[in-house]
């Protein structure tokens, strides 16, 4: 019996661009070695985000659950409720703006079960709103080695609290087992939920991380919705100068400081301190 990966989508006013992102999930091939499932969680989207859903045809694809929350709860809260609903061994999440690759999924797997760890990394380049490229992220980067067990993992900790890994959900899939056995996302964020949820399943990948150098998929820059006029490093400012940001890290330094060493845990506090610095510059402006 084939394994099934769950491909979760959260959906919120992306109506410009999700009709991309389903095509690029029907085109998915995946050379028979696995099954697909398909949840979408439309977070009470305004606009025509929910009918481009619930009209789709996904071809050969006939796995799939479609959620429509009656009101907004969160990226966070919905795509915890969408992993409840997940039935697959393993677990692609996927944003309504972004694109994966046909065969990106194909080498994530063939990768996570080769070495049968709990997570697999790739990459993922970054575009604009008209997919043009603007850097890539190299999840573990291309220095390290195909399988990086549990103990070496930890030092991968370093490497994003000191920046120098760009991280992104895009180019990882994960067992549904590792995601279940710490939550999944923190609901109580109202961003940086993909740090969260990349460290939290660094440091608890029992099995360890497979990486492979292969292009998973495409991270779009746009607009939060048609409507609006505030790009993303707007968006990242405002979340800075109400407080979200600061408070998310503490969460999230909370969350995982029985797990880490205690420089790991001063480095937060000095991400924190910095946000903070930044925020009191913008305020005076």
């Amino acid at each position: 019996m084939r394994d099934l990966l769950t491909i979760i989508i959260s959906i919120f006013n992306k109506e410009s661009f999700l009709e991309k992102t389903l095509w690029s999930v029907r085109n998915l091939i995946t050379r028979d070695l696995f099954e697909i499932e398909i949840v979408l969680i439309d977070d009470g989207s305004t606009d025509n985000s929910y009918n481009i859903a619930s009209s789709f045809d996904f071809g050969d694809k006939k796995n799939i659950t479609l959620i429509k929350n009656e009101s907004n709860l969160g990226v966070c809260k919905s795509l915890n409720k969408a992993l409840k609903v997940a039935k697959g061994n393993y677990v692609y999440f996927l944003d309504a703006d972004d694109l994966v690759m046909r065969l990106g999924l194909v080498m994530l797997y063939k990768s996570i079960k080769s070495y049968d760890a709990d997570m697999s990394v790739g990459i993922v380049q970054q575009t604009d709103r008209n997919l043009n490229i603007m850097q890539t992220f190299r999840n573990i980067m291309v220095d390290k080695s195909e399988f990086i067990d549990y103990i070496q993992a930890q030092n991968l900790v370093d490497d994003v609290l000191w920046f120098r890994i760009a991280l992104s959900h895009i180019g990882m899939i994960f067992r549904r087992d590792l995601l279940e056995s710490f939550g999944g996302f923190e609901q109580k964020m109202s961003s940086s939920q993909d740090l969260y949820l990349i460290l939290n399943s660094i440091l608890n990948a029992k099995r360890g991380l497979s990486n492979t150098n292969t292009l998973v998929g495409f991270y779009r820059q746009s607009k939060l919705n048609p409507s609006s006029k505030e790009d993303e490093q707007s968006l990242w400012v405002k979340s800075l100068l109400t407080g979200n940001k600061i408070k998310d890290y503490q969460i999230l330094q909370e969350s995982i400081k029985d797990k880490i060493s205690l420089d790991q845990y001063n480095r937060i506090s000095e991400i924190t301190n910095m946000l903070k610095n930044i925020s009191v510059k913008y305020q005076k402006k």
